[in-house]
């Protein structure tokens, strides 16, 4: 083999399936193959444009530990591609393909049919015990997909920015278990404590933690929050802890503590009126980490229900409903 030509391994694709070709020599790009066909490949001969897809990877503390880039030249590939390379980050730093937990938070960049440059900003907490690479960037993806395949305008990805923080190498998880008290100065369960109409209380929710999909003894709570009970409050009431994707519907708490919640059921193919229309909806994705709570209680007249919200420790599973009594 004496006269064997030097060989460049140059990788072909992002993320785990990516190809690999090998080159003895490597020049600039004199087109791009677009197409796979039966017959043949099809492609287009020119200058290559391509956006770049930039990936930080931050240990649990939020120290950089790696850098990704890869640029992209067709479109048509923009989700899979800001996936792939994504989860091939995830999977090299983490060293395993199963289980893991991280932070993702992203900038997709795009440019509109009549070259006004915008972007949309988001964020996701991800925990998987199986399959983590490939499904760490899936919302991130799903927003690339609905931007790029949209049905009002021609719209262009200028670039993608994400930062992946790495939480932990087992899938960690929080199941609403509980809702405490305060009283007397002591946290206990609500459930089965009779309280009193005229006064106020504090309460905060309870998730036992799980890891790898088991029962951890530790748990964690969240912030307290207070209610007061008014005089005319009557009998029993309960209160409600579940994530707020619970339901699939989209929900709020407004300014005087009321819970409203959107039914999406759409009588059109897309339910939208406007690209403009279309981000909105985008930018309003639900955390895995949010949280609602729902207090109701018995009045001497009707009925009273009142609405909370948190931001839990990680991804939050399980509901918890506690069941308490009122004194008048």
């Amino acid at each position: 083999m004496a006269n064997a030509s030097t060989a460049m391994i140059v990788p072909d694709g992002a993320g785990l399936s990516g190809s690999y070709k090998q080159f003895s020599q490597l020049g600039a790009p004199l087109g791009m193959i677009t197409q796979d066909r039966r017959a043949g490949i099809r492609g287009t001969i020119g200058a290559v444009e391509a956006f770049g897809v930039d990936v930080d990877v931050q240990d649990a503390s939020g120290g950089q530990v790696a850098s990704y880039h890869v640029g992209v030249a067709d479109p048509e590939v923009a989700a899979s591609a800001a996936a792939g390379i994504i989860g091939q980050a995830a999977y090299e730093q983490l060293d395993q393909y199963g289980s893991g937990t991280a932070e993702l938070s992203w900038t997709i960049g795009y440019r509109r049919e009549d070259g006004t440059e915008e972007s949309l900003t988001n964020s996701q907490v991800v925990a998987d015990r199986s399959a983590f690479p490939d499904v760490v960037a899936t919302d991130l993806a799903a927003e690339v997909w609905t931007i790029t395949d949209n049905e009002f305008e021609d719209v262009a990805i200028t670039g993608i920015r994400a930062t992946l923080r790495l939480v932990d190498a087992d899938a960690v998880t929080y199941r609403a278990a509980d809702v405490q008290v305060l009283k007397a100065g002591t946290w206990t369960s609500l459930s089965g404590n009779r309280l009193k109409a005229g006064r106020t209380y504090s309460v905060r929710p309870e998730y036992r933690v799980l890891r790898n999909g088991k029962l951890r003894t530790t748990s964690v709570v969240g912030d307290p929050v207070t209610f007061r009970l008014p005089s005319t409050a009557r009998k029993s009431g309960t209160f409600l802890v579940e994530p707020a994707n619970a339901t699939g519907d989209e929900c709020y708490v407004d300014s005087s503590g009321d819970v409203y919640c959107e039914d999406w059921d759409y009588s059109d193919e897309t339910g939208f009126g406007s690209f403009d229309e279309l981000i909105a909806s985008l930018d309003e994705l639900q955390p895995a980490s949010s949280v609602v709570g729902e207090l109701r209680y018995r009045r001497t007249k009707g009925s009273t229900v009142r609405g909370f919200e948190w931001t839990g420790p990680g991804v939050v599973t399980g509901s918890t409903k506690a069941y308490f009594s009122i004194r008048s």
